[in-house]
């Protein structure tokens, strides 16, 4: 099973954050120890004291006084140096250093208990010894560990020291010797090392490995920059999960309309089955009754033809024997002549209703072939993609949300390209975190 990754990230103050006066490193002082704030209990030192500068001074006073005093023996008073730590803050050279060592971004810290997070005093103990033994010029003068922001993260201030100068103090202090590009790479690597090494003992880390390193370099990046990048980072991930949302949804509602589809075609199925047979029951009772119609009609046909001829053959009579008709005789010749009468306008109803009934049965025969037409539309319809062509239109609204928000993070990154930034904010977003400039942001514009 792939094991989940997590951050460790080892940076130095450069630029705006350096500490390269008495004044910065007194800034430096209240923000690590919070000396801004009533309660400090969640700043655990772990080297040096709960004054910052008097420990930088410290490390100035045990690596220069001797040095310093055989610099000023036999020199004027106006070209001696009095106060290193103080002819250096006034120098264009850094006072001193500050690193900081994370390890596990806040999203990892988010579900850590306070018990737990406890483990890391003596985790990042071992890490800050393995730094000294690796970097013998960093004079640890101060180190302290936050535990009260959004991830457990290390501050580290010491002085830089380097030797064998011929100009100046034999030994002076030197940040950009005792760190240059290639040294510092070498110490985050080798410090990544130890602490994936030093994992593995711990059982919060259980299971857990660091990402793999990311091109870049230690660097400075503005506050307004950064909040910019992060604001674009988490809105491009809201808007992959909405899409990720919309998708869901999108197959959910075509499920329910599959099987909405397929309960409408076996209802409308159902409908029309009923239908034909209702139809069909119609036609059979429409066709038994025109058929007896039928039979009726020939039935009082012929009978009409038989008492015609029977009237022709008494008018014949009548025509040859008048005299010989007797009174009752008329009587029946009359009584005939009307029930022909009779009959005959019986046969043209019949004839007139049987025009009815056919014409019921093309109605019938018509409305049937509507049903089945209706059916048909029914069925291309139950199979269009017209909600299906709803979802993608909003999903492809989405996305063009989304490239308009890329195009923004477009901006900033070809703006970061053109300062020659681009490399450093990868490297910087990735490995610092977010809360390190937020951190450094709290009290006396304390910027990190």
């Amino acid at each position: 099973m792939k094991r989940k990754m997590i951050s460790f990230s080892l940076h130095l103050s450069a630029k705006r954050h350096a500490l390269s006066t008495c004044n910065r490193v007194m800034q430096v002082h209240k923000h690590n120890l919070r000396r801004y704030q009533e309660n400090a209990s969640s700043i655990v030192t772990i080297r040096g004291t709960d004054d910052l500068f008097a420990d930088v001074n410290d490390v100035y006073n045990r690596e220069f006084a001797e040095v310093i005093d055989r610099y000023n023996e036999g020199r004027r008073r106006d070209r001696q140096i009095r106060d290193y730590m103080k002819h250096v803050s006034d120098s264009r050279s850094d006072v001193a250093v500050e690193m900081i060592v994370q390890l596990g971004d806040r999203d990892f810290w988010a579900g850590i208990s306070e018990e737990h997070e406890m483990e890391m005093i003596d985790i990042y103990k071992d890490i800050l010894q393995d730094i000294a033994a690796q970097v013998p010029g960093f004079k640890v003068a101060n180190a302290t560990i936050h535990f009260d922001e959004s991830s457990v993260h290390m501050h580290v201030v010491g002085v830089p020291v380097a030797e064998g100068y011929k100009k100046g103090p034999e030994k002076q202090v030197a940040k950009t010797r005792v760190f240059t590009k290639e040294s510092l790479s070498v110490l985050q690597e080798r410090s990544r090392e130890y602490a994936e090494q030093r994992m593995q003992r711990s059982e919060l880390f259980s299971g857990l490995a660091l990402k793999p390193k990311e091109a870049g370099r230690n660097f400075d990046i503005p506050r307004e920059m950064m909040a910019r990048f992060k604001a674009l980072e988490h809105d491009i991930e809201e808007k992959k999960e909405e899409l990720s949302g919309l998708d869901a949804d999108y197959e959910q509602r075509m499920r329910e309309l599959e099987q909405m589809s397929r309960e409408n075609q076996e209802r409308f199925e159902r409908q029309v089955a009923e239908e034909k047979r209702r139809k069909k029951a119609e036609l059979e009772e429409y066709h038994q009754e025109i058929s007896e119609k039928e039979r009726e009609l020939e039935n009082a046909s012929r009978d009409l033809d038989g008492r015609l001829q029977t009237a022709q053959q008494i008018v014949s009579l009548q025509d040859k024997r008048p005299l010989l008709w007797s009174i009752e005789e008329r009587k029946n010749v009359l009584k005939t002549a009307l029930e022909s009468s009779r009959n005959a306008d019986k046969a043209k109803k019949a004839v007139s209703k049987n025009k009815d009934l056919r014409k019921e049965l093309e109605a019938s025969n018509a409305r049937i072939s509507e049903l089945e037409e209706e059916n048909r539309k029914n069925r291309m319809l139950l199979g269009s993609d017209f909600d299906r062509r709803t979802m993608q239109a909003k999903v492809e609204a989405l996305t063009k949300e989304n490239v308009e928000l890329k195009k923004d993070r477009s901006v900033i990154l070809s703006f970061l390209k053109k300062f020659n930034l681009l490399e450093k904010l990868a490297h910087f977003a990735k490995d610092i975190g977010y809360r390190f400039h937020q951190a450094f942001d709290q009290g006396d514009d304390r910027a990190r």
